[in-house]
């Protein structure tokens, strides 16, 4: 899979402004109407990036597709047997690599802005689905880790 956030020159955790703020730049330094059909080929390189990236689903399987490939080099966590809930935390944040919680929590709220994004489609059939719900669940998941983070650090 393309890493389209290189096409844009943008680093993963960029807003939606920041990645059309990117497009509009790249795009007018290489229209072909400024640059002749030289231009061609990287324009279309940048809109594909732009539509990609600008799709908050195909974000996200963009970004898992990244941390994919990126886990692959990290150490793996080989099965264990796991007495409790805190004692499964505790080995499984002992053996992190660097960086790798940071990431982590930067997944889930990236899974939670789609949820979000997702919340505002019709699903009145359904009261676990509707809107008020997911954002309600989404800010007590979000509130249940920074309690949870607080009491690690202290």
């Amino acid at each position: 899979m393309k890493n389209y956030y290189a096409t844009l020159g943008i680093q993963r955790e960029a807003s939606a402004e920041e990645i059309k703020i990117a497009y509009r730049e790249l795009a007018r330094k290489h229209h072909p109407d400024l640059v002749g059909e030289r231009g061609a080929p990287m324009f279309e390189e940048i809109n594909e990036a732009y539509r990609f990236l600008s799709d908050p689903v195909k974000r996200i399987g963009l970004d898992m597709e990244l941390s994919k490939t990126a886990q692959e080099a990290k150490p793996k966590v080989v099965e264990i047997e796991i007495a409790s809930e805190a004692k499964c935390e505790e080995v499984l944040t002992a053996n992190l690599p660097d960086g790798y919680a940071e990431e982590l929590e930067r997944q889930i709220g990236v899974y939670e802005e789609m949820i979000l994004e997702l919340s505002k489609s019709d699903v009145s059939s359904s009261r676990e689905l509707q809107p008020l719900s997911v954002n309600a669940l989404v800010r007590n998941n979000r509130i249940a880790r920074e309690r949870k983070k607080r009491l690690s650090t202290k």
